[in-house]
């Protein structure tokens, strides 16, 4: 798991020259600047050209920096990792992963390409194969740091009513097998954006259900949303304060005896 907490990552879209303007204002915990969905095919150089010149003038306020580029079978693949190379990128981002060979595709095309050799990958889970194929993904390869569920596309692949509610019942088997897979592989689990977060209070709510299941944080286009993800999916004063007083409570007796915190038995 990343010492660097995953609660808000903001995307910033490659072809949008005002996203890129403000990028290095976001503060949040990480970027995510998108090559791929966010830009159509006449656009795909230019976008690659701008977020590269982004990226090399620095200077963010996130301390994690993600580049979700085009996917392996694509004609752009390849040009997006050698556009990456030599610059301070945190993360390479695969969309639509299915399979635990195309993460270490991915690595292996990323050293090919120059990326720096400490960017981590991310996969993308976001079709029924993807999902089905979820814990080979996460467990591909020792760079991989975590998976993000693209759940607009997800939603589309299932068939399923593309209105999405807090809950999201239709997605939530396929939800839970990311979520299995991350926790198995020890890496983190990234929810997609909610679908309207023109409304604060319900992309309050979508985090607290979403925090519920099990992620770690999720993705979201605006940054303004930022700080309600990083309260909801960060531990709350009483979290703290409890694990503060079960540490003390264990502390205070003999190695391996369970311990009782407000009543409650707190085994080692």
């Amino acid at each position: 798991m990343s010492a660097i907490p995953m609660r808000s990552v903001v995307y910033r879209f490659g072809n949008d020259a005002a996203m890129l303007a403000a990028a290095r204002d976001v503060a949040a915990d990480a970027l995510l600047f998108d090559l791929e969905d966010s830009t159509a095919a006449n656009e795909k150089a230019a976008s690659r050209a701008a977020v590269a010149r982004t990226l090399r003038e620095g200077g963010f306020a996130s301390p994690c920096v993600l580049v979700r580029v085009n996917g392996l079978d694509t004609p752009w693949h390849e040009d997006d990792l050698r556009a990456l190379a030599g610059l301070a990128v945190d993360g390479v981002m695969l969309p639509k992963a299915e399979s635990a060979e195309a993460i270490r595709a991915l690595a292996r095309r990323c050293d090919a390409a120059g990326v720096r050799a400490d960017a981590r990958l991310w996969a993308m889970i976001e079709t029924p194969a993807g999902v089905l194929r979820a814990a080979e993904i996460a467990a591909a390869s020792p760079r991989l740091a975590g998976i993000a569920v693209g759940t607009g596309d997800l939603s589309r692949g299932l068939h399923g009513y593309p209105r999405f509610t807090v809950e999201r019942l239709p997605l939530l088997p396929a939800l839970g097998q990311c979520l299995l897979a991350a926790r198995a592989a020890g890496v983190i689990a990234i929810d997609g954006a909610y679908r309207d977060p023109s409304e604060p209070a319900a992309f309050e709510a979508a985090c607290r259900a979403s925090r519920e299941l099990g992620f770690d944080g999720r993705t979201m286009v605006d940054p303004a949303l930022a700080p309600v993800a990083e309260r909801v999916y960060g531990p709350g004063d009483d979290e703290l304060d409890w694990a503060r007083r079960v540490v003390a409570a264990i502390a205070a007796v003999k190695p391996g005896d369970p311990a009782r915190v407000d009543g409650r038995l707190v085994e080692p």
